[in-house]
């Protein structure tokens, strides 16, 4: 089983190994996805790092598809059981925005994307990418 440690000046404890999720989504399908979710969730593990950016490289995937598998996977667990990292500020492949997408209004809106994609109320950790 994993350890948990608490994570410093907040009151989340986190297993030791968090688990990076870029392929989630469009290189791996929502069911073999499920499958590596599952087996980290029940060698003790809660700690998953994701962003709204992942996936949107490959032109076949939807939009966030790394956050939305997790959030598929979400619905059959108990939200409260896990620790949700997730980033924004990336720039926009799809749309050819390569600017630097840090103002007040960008962070707004990848945040608002990544609790749609993820189908939570609250992001427990957010990181700009």
């Amino acid at each position: 089983m994993l350890t948990k440690v608490a994570l410093n000046n907040t009151d989340l404890t986190v297993s030791r190994l968090c688990y990076g999720t870029n392929m989630l989504g469009w290189m791996l399908d929502q069911g073999r996805s499920n499958a590596i979710l599952d087996t980290f969730a029940d060698l003790g593990g809660n700690f998953i790092d994701t962003a709204r950016s992942y996936g949107d490289w490959s032109p076949d995937a939807p939009l966030g598809a790394s956050e939305r598998a997790i959030g598929a996977w979400l619905k059959t667990r108990s939200r409260d059981d896990f620790v949700i990292a997730t980033k924004g500020g990336f720039f926009d492949m799809r749309a050819g925005d390569y600017r630097n997408r840090v103002t007040p209004e960008d962070i707004a809106t990848d945040i608002a994307q990544s609790l749609d994609h993820l189908g939570i109320d609250t992001i427990d950790l957010y990181f700009l990418h």
